[in-house]
């Protein structure tokens, strides 16, 4: 282990005595940052990433590297993603080395814009993907801890003990995750509890689905005038206690390929697709539960306005032969206003479902798409003073006349 960690070093060392020999020119290539930029890492927030990445420091902070990218390539010069470098067993990093396509050893080439090849570096690939990677995730943080402070208060006061304790496993797994990304023994044991997590969430999302169709389904419930807030409400309690399964559910399908390490662009496609039907999923059951109540509401006030008309009709008739005494007219005033508070409270509970509606956006769908661009497509690194930024690789223009 002590061998390969001097080999790091020797290599690092190559590396930054390469690109500081590099001739940089800020015109040499056009980069929008505000539209290219896949992930941005500050220098000064490397140290906060985790252990080890301060390495990141050293590779990139030098003042003549202003505006230079640095490409992985192999021998034919086609641009390679950081994906396929072999890693250190001991989890400290990338080998400068590969397999191609029938399984051959080959060494990478770490080049300059221009294409200058040099020799291969272990440690600065792969400790920038990791910080890429979790950069990526920090930056989606916010959305995340605000959805999970929800639901745990909720999950709280309503005494589920089982679904609370899973997300506040995945919660601390999620920020245990960057100082043990090197840890095998952290990350089997993690990846074991998320995998029994995941297991469990799906069942109860297909569970409360279940419950919630057939619930839906059944005419009794429908059947009599009233009690459309007592019905109202223990649909919205299922559709809550659905939401936050689902979510959970992505939580840990997000949590699952990172700690497994299966990164592959398949994989990642299938979790994102999973994630994504579950979402369809619950909308589909919402629209359902809406749509049911909005037409019950409605039948419910139908109901209610030929008896209301008939008892105008009968006063005015009455009012006509001169016949209506005061306290008649008080009370069909009463019969009216009643009418319109009914109105109102039919409105005000469908206003009660707001809170259970789908999610336009799914942090944890969105961070796997991101984490699969970022594994899976060539990239190349460009950095400034302050900044380094992870950027899709520019696509190989063909020469004029060339056939596909």
């Amino acid at each position: 282990m002590k061998e390969d960690a001097d080999k790091t070093g020797n290599n690092l060392d190559a590396a930054r005595d390469f690109v500081s020999s590099l001739e940089f020119k800020a015109d040499s290539f056009d980069v929008n940052l505000e539209k290219d930029v896949l992930v941005k890492i500050p220098f000064d927030t490397l140290f906060t990433l985790g252990s080890g990445f301060s390495l990141l420091n050293d590779y990139f902070a030098k003042p003549d590297l202003l505006e230079e990218r640095v490409v992985i390539r192999d021998k034919s010069g086609n641009i390679l993603p950081l994906s396929v470098l072999n890693k250190f067993k001991d989890g400290s990093g990338m080998l400068g080395s590969y397999r191609d396509a029938s399984g051959v050893l080959q060494q990478a080439r770490i080049c300059s814009e221009t294409g200058k090849v040099v020799s291969t570096t272990a440690g600065g690939p792969a400790l920038l993907l990791v910080a890429a990677a979790i950069t990526l995730i920090k930056n989606r943080l916010d959305s995340i801890q605000a959805s999970v402070d929800d639901v745990l208060t909720y999950l709280e006061e309503k005494d589920k003990a089982e679904l609370r304790a899973n997300i506040r496993d995945l919660e601390r797994l999620l920020n245990q995750y960057r100082n043990n990304w090197g840890n095998e023994t952290w990350m089997m044991s993690a990846h074991n509890e998320v995998a029994s997590i995941l297991r469990s969430t799906d069942a109860a999302t297909i569970h409360l689905g279940v419950r919630l169709k057939n619930d839906i389904a059944k005419k009794e419930m429908f059947s009599r005038r009233g009690n459309t807030a007592k019905r109202l409400k223990n649909v919205i309690e299922l559709l809550k206690e659905y939401k936050i399964a689902c979510g959970a559910f992505a939580f840990a399908s997000f949590l699952e390929p990172i700690l497994s390490e299966n990164l592959s662009e398949e994989n990642l496609e299938s979790v994102a697709k999973s994630i994504e039907a579950k979402s369809d999923e619950y909308r589909a059951i919402f629209i359902t539960c809406r749509d049911k109540f909005e037409e019950l509401a409605n039948r419910d006030l139908q109901m209610l306005l030929p008896e209301f008309a008939d008892n105008v009709f009968s006063a005015f008739s009455d009012l006509a032969k001169g016949l209506l005494s005061t306290k008649d007219s008080e009370k069909e005033l009463e019969d009216s206003e009643k009418l319109k508070k009914r109105q109102l409270k039919v409105e005000n509970l469908l206003e009660l479902m707001a809170p259970v509606q789908p999610e336009e956006e799914n942090p944890f769908h969105e961070t796997v798409v991101a984490l699969n661009n970022l594994y899976n497509q060539p990239h190349m690194v460009a950095v400034d003073a302050e900044n380094v930024y992870v950027l899709p690789a520019p696509k190989e223009e063909k020469p004029t006349g060339a056939s596909d």
